[in-house]
């Protein structure tokens, strides 16, 4: 827009000098003006304001793709606590008898873990976790309420408590743009330390969640935990991810990762989105409010 108006510009000016040509009787000094320099100007315009067209349709594109994305996220963590509400209607004496055949039937064979952990890994039954629903309820409305970090640290030891999870750690983008640790609960300061950046770009789960924006599942395998990682989406794009470490065989239970869903889309509001280019200062500034 800035290029036409500078082309307007400078054929208002073509425009005088052609009047002046024909005042002076100079025709075709006036018409190569009109039509050679005129004629010229008048395409660099029509080529401009096309140019703007399309940033402005690209644009709009990419706002109602988010919008669509942010929609659809929002119903699928609605039907998950629409089904977290059913399971945890299903009577109790029905789980607990379900709870103790796993129990008297599942012998688990665990290997050393050789990595710094806060808490024994466990398994849990194959009827999956229980969760409470008046605790997930507080736990929603504290997350909306919450107004510093200390309060926020407090509520991520509830939500671990909740899901039973190892650990919780909240990646968020750091200044060269690799995903850092933020927030975390369940683990030490010395193993937080120990963990490398993470490229959106890389070949894993994390920076797949945040890449495309989607909900991702690490299997257990063998190993005694696995883990659900959920984009922290956001009108102005992915603020970052919440990773969520679980007893092996909760990271497939569809309550379980409807919670991990809608922890992080509640914790997407306390995190600030800004690009990897921006100046290292407003990076350290986010990064020192998330860590504090």
């Amino acid at each position: 827009l800035d290029e036409s108006r500078k082309s307007i510009t400078r054929f208002a000016r073509l425009d005088s000098r052609a009047r002046e040509s024909v005042g002076e009787s100079q025709m075709l000094m006036a018409s190569d003006v009109i039509f050679a320099e005129g004629r010229e100007l008048l395409s660099a315009t029509a080529s401009h304001l096309d140019q703007a067209r399309e940033h402005q349709r690209q644009a709009r594109d990419r706002r109602n793709a988010d919008a669509r994305r942010l929609e659809m996220y929002t119903i699928a963590a609605t039907g998950g606590l629409a089904l977290l509400i059913m399971l945890l209607l299903v009577p109790a004496g029905r789980r607990e008898a379900e709870s103790e055949a796993a129990d008297a039937t599942a012998r688990v064979v665990i290997r050393p873990d050789l990595t710094l952990r806060t808490a024994p890994p466990t398994r849990l039954p194959s009827s999956g976790p229980e969760v409470s629903l008046k605790d997930a309820s507080a736990l929603s409305l504290d997350l909306a309420r919450v107004s510093t970090p200390s309060e926020l640290r407090a509520l991520l030891e509830r939500a671990s408590n909740l899901l039973h999870a190892r650990g919780l750690v909240l990646w968020v983008p750091g200044a060269s743009g690799d995903l850092r640790p933020g927030l975390s609960h369940g683990y030490s300061e010395a193993l937080l330390a120990k963990m490398p950046g993470i490229a959106p770009t890389a070949d894993n789960a994390t920076a797949a969640a945040y890449r495309l924006g989607e909900v991702r599942e690490v299997p257990a395998g063998n190993s005694p935990t696995g883990a659900v990682i959920a984009p922290l989406l956001t009108p102005a794009g992915c603020a970052g991810v919440l990773a969520v470490e679980l007893p092996a065989g909760a990271e497939s239970h569809t309550a379980v990762q409807a919670i991990v869903t809608f922890l992080a889309g509640q914790l997407a509001g306390t995190v600030t989105v800004s690009k990897p280019d921006e100046g290292r200062a407003s990076s350290d500034a986010r990064s020192a409010r998330a860590s504090s």
